[in-house]
């Protein structure tokens, strides 16, 4: 059974729907780039997902290195500093996670370069602990911004090609499914590795 997705666009409508197929998280997005996306949390959106008895998932998505954009420092103090702004307005508690998206599958000298420097960015808004930081991207991604102590999470995406996959799978908190479509909306399936991985009840 699939109890967390992460979707990239309103689910308010489905919520009965999601509720009988068991899901118990649902995953959103913040985006300092575009904040106001279809696919981004609102306040709003929060407390009726939250109303409606799921738990509250936070992932930033910015340009990820996509095209080798939007990754290094500069971009990490963006992000960093957006969503940590953001977050208490979506209900996020103390120790909830925050996962910032690294969309491709970066080679160890980009990992050094480039990946790194974006985390060391990120890391500056969140040293007094209130908030986690998470890492979603490749297992090589993810084995390194952990392995400095960069991140507190780390969840895997789903393509299986990118380095370390396979070597990371079994470390990783959370590891992204295939797609599908799971009452009437598409959705990436997720499966938890760890009891702990950051989602949150919302506490205004």
């Amino acid at each position: 059974m699939i109890l967390i997705i992460d979707v990239a666009s309103d689910p308010t409508p489905h919520l009965p729907q999601l509720k009988a197929a068991g899901i118990r998280t649902i995953f959103g997005y913040l985006s300092s780039i575009n904040p106001h996306g279809e696919k981004c949390w609102t306040p709003q959106r929060v407390k009726t997902v939250a109303a409606a008895g799921f738990r509250i998932g936070l992932v930033h998505e910015g340009w990820g290195g996509v095209d080798g954009k939007g990754i290094s420092q500069f971009d990490g103090v963006r992000d960093g500093g957006y969503c940590r702004a953001t977050a208490s307005s979506l209900g996020a508690p103390h120790g909830a996670c925050i996962y910032f998206a690294v969309d491709n599958d970066f080679d160890l000298p980009q990992i050094r370069t480039l990946v790194i420097p974006y985390f060391e960015g990120i890391a500056a808004y969140f040293d007094d602990n209130y908030y986690r930081v998470g890492v979603y991207g490749s297992g090589a991604v993810c084995e390194a911004v952990k392995s400095l102590g960069l991140v507190d999470l780390t969840w895997q995406a789903q393509s299986r090609g990118w380095m370390k996959y396979s070597e990371w799978h079994a470390r990783a908190d959370l590891i992204q499914g295939p797609e599908q479509k799971l009452a009437g909306l598409d959705v990436d399936s997720d499966f938890a590795n760890a009891p702990d991985i950051g989602d949150y009840v919302p506490k205004w």
